[in-house]
């Protein structure tokens, strides 16, 4: 824990202050870059394993004349094979270890 120092305000009341101790900043000192891409890669791969991809919508316009316009949905999927998630499963588990082996 970082050391507290005393101040007095104009009015004789003493102030606590914490040296440089914001959330924003323990978070940043514990979680090193690889821990973090890791844990990204542990999610992707077990998000692959249980939906096996994934899908989208996007709308594409065929007509655009003046305030005549026509469009349809078209829906995109994209599949994850279990190699893949297997790859990034086992790639997110080794960078969270070498983050964790690297303090």
């Amino acid at each position: 824990m970082t050391p507290h120092r005393t101040h007095n305000d104009a009015g004789g009341q003493s102030i606590r202050h914490r040296n440089a101790n914001l959330p924003h900043e323990r978070f940043s000192e514990k979680m090193k870059p690889a821990t973090i891409i890791g844990i990204l890669l542990i999610l992707l791969g077990i998000i692959g394993f249980a939906t096996g991809g994934f899908s989208f919508t996007h709308k594409h316009k065929d007509v655009d004349a003046g305030p005549i316009q026509i469009s349809h949905d078209k829906k995109e999927t994209v599949l994850m094979p279990p190699i893949l998630s297997t790859i990034a499963l086992v790639a997110g588990v080794g960078l969270v270890a070498v983050g964790a082996k690297a303090k």
